[in-house]
């Protein structure tokens, strides 16, 4: 459903701000924790699709749009 996997993301996102901000995991686990946070989406990204879902979903469906 839709409100899982956005509250899905969202723990995701929050899990790896955890990971990248704690001195127990190791450098590297921290590392890629904050490379992948760079272009995870934020909370402010994720409320912007959610307000276009239908736009979006109607693009997405579009002829001119290749699975």
């Amino acid at each position: 459903m839709p409100s899982e996997r956005t509250r899905n993301v969202l723990q995701a996102g929050a899990f790896l701000r955890q990971l990248a901000a704690s001195q127990a995991v190791p450098k590297e686990v921290r590392q890629e924790a904050y490379r992948l946070l760079r272009h995870y989406p934020t909370v402010s990204d994720i409320e912007a699709i959610a307000e276009h879902e239908e736009r979006l979903r109607a693009l997405t469906q579009s002829a001119f749009v290749r699975p």
